[in-house]
């Protein structure tokens, strides 16, 4: 899963329901039961829908709660998101959640964005020199990206390490300009 451009609802939300469960066990069953949920929420399309009153959401949630057996602490959280007319956010609020248990065992994923694709000891060297860094196993995904002139952008988690060409010489210009 290559990581998605941070967003601050998801993030803050996201932080939320990972310091709500405490126990690492109850942590690995949650984030499994919610993978379902991302998955059914891509597909009933309408319980994000804004158009759809408020009323009918928390049914529908509550509904697809009970049915996919989430506990009463993510049913509720469900419907905090919902009264809270964020439901839009709530697949990025689901990934958000899942890196940060990912994070927590030891791993982490992100992508790394070239002009051309690298190598896969291209990838492994960097994987290596990021695990030393951050002290975690790092996954990297290649994402093409043709409007680069040349370096490359690496995403992890909130990190993101620029060292395309165009901002070394947005870098170079700010310096030269005093």
């Amino acid at each position: 899963m290559p990581h998605l451009k941070q967003n601050p609802v998801a993030t803050r939300y996201g932080s939320v329901l990972f310091d709500l469960i405490k126990n690492e066990k109850e942590k690995k069953d949650a984030l499994q039961l919610l993978m379902a949920l991302k998955g059914a929420t891509r597909e009933w399309g309408c319980v994000i829908n804004p158009t759809v009153s408020l009323q009918k959401q928390t049914e529908i949630l509550d509904q697809l709660g009970k049915h996919l057996k989430l506990g009463d602490l993510l049913i509720h959280f469900l419907k905090v998101v919902c009264q809270n007319r964020r439901l839009q956010d709530l697949i990025s609020m689901l990934e958000d959640f899942e890196e940060r248990c990912k994070a927590a065992s030891g791993n982490m994923e992100g992508s790394v964005e070239t002009t051309t694709p690298l190598t896969p000891k291209e990838i492994k060297n960097l994987e290596l020199s990021l695990q030393q860094w951050l002290g975690k196993q790092v996954t990297l995904h290649q994402t093409p990206n043709k409007t680069l002139l040349g370096g490359l952008i690496v995403n992890i988690a909130s990190f993101r390490i620029d060292g395309s060409t165009q901002t070394r010489l947005a870098n170079l210009h700010h310096v030269m300009k005093g």
